[in-house]
């Protein structure tokens, strides 16, 4: 069974990894000890968001790209089944996107863009706003 841990602050979550520990995230799941952290009066979906990856450790996905999208919509969801959150999805879309062109898994930003579209529009029903928010990052990235 997972751990949640609530901490001051983003800078105390045990990374080096400097994705983590240089950006101002409220929440980090670390795999290795199966424990959930997150930042002490960050809103309750962040809490939920973390629980949903500690319990998909447990379902030994694989991880390539498309199931890494998958992970990220379906923490998204489950927080919002749970919590209410996030109501807007822009930031965590344009996260999951720079994650697949430029940090973890080089895919192309057109695919890449597809990935989101796939998993969002073809496998769940997502809420209104949050298909508003794709098509935010569908504007935006055409303007990059």
């Amino acid at each position: 069974m997972f751990n949640i841990v609530v901490v001051d602050s983003w800078r105390d979550f045990p990374t080096d990894d400097p994705t983590i520990k240089h950006h101002a995230v409220s929440g980090y799941y670390d795999e290795e000890t199966d424990t959930a952290y997150y930042v002490k009066d960050t809103p309750r979906w962040v809490g939920f968001h973390e629980e949903k990856h500690a319990i998909e450790k447990h379902k030994d996905r694989p991880r390539n790209a498309i199931d890494s999208v998958r992970n990220e919509i379906e923490a998204c969801l489950y927080s919002y089944e749970m919590a209410g959150g996030p109501r807007r999805l822009l930031r965590i879309l344009i996260s999951i996107y720079n994650d697949l062109t430029f940090r973890d898994y080089n895919v192309p930003p057109k695919r890449a863009i597809e990935m989101i579209r796939q998993v969002m529009f073809d496998e769940n029903d997502v809420p209104e706003k949050w298909k508003e928010d794709y098509f935010e990052l569908r504007k935006r990235i055409s303007k990059w």
